[in-house]
């Protein structure tokens, strides 16, 4: 039990996350890739209904404006943008921390340099903060 505690706290460099995160991405490519494709397209459809959601609750504050000055209503729709806004941002993020990944994925499948994978291994661990993938490195250590 004890021996299960200390490897969860257990601190990875970015060094083993990275050799980690390559061992993983090139045993599991096909999943992977699939798993990307539709994230990416899931992201992008949520981005574009935050854009939506923004312009339309932008326009509705500004026809409250114009009519009758509300606080209640002016507040709630103050608060609705600045949701809508945050949601925005978080799903750019997410976005281009697919598009980071796709390209980590094509540089594998695509068989380049050694140099170029562990290169865009770096950027994807470093840009999304990830952490040691432990139930994949042991399911690999398994089979």
């Amino acid at each position: 039990m004890k021996q299960n505690i200390d490897s969860n706290n257990k601190k990875y460099t970015f060094d083993q996350k990275v050799d980690a995160y390559t061992k993983v991405y090139r045993s599991n490519l096909r999943h992977l890739s699939i798993k990307n494709q539709m994230s990416i397209k899931t992201f992008g459809l949520i981005f574009i209904f935050m854009v939506i959601l923004v312009i339309i609750t932008s326009i509705a504050s500004v026809w409250q404006a114009k009519a009758e000055s509300s606080k209640v209503y002016t507040i709630l729709l103050i608060t609705l943008i600045c949701v809508f806004l945050i949601m925005l941002v978080v799903s750019l993020y997410y976005l281009c921390l697919l598009f980071v990944e796709y390209s980590l994925i094509k540089s594998i499948g695509d068989n380049k340099d050694e140099e170029v994978i562990i290169k865009a291994v770096k950027k994807y661990v470093k840009f999304g903060l990830k952490k040691y993938p432990e139930k994949q490195i042991k399911m690999l250590e398994e089979f």
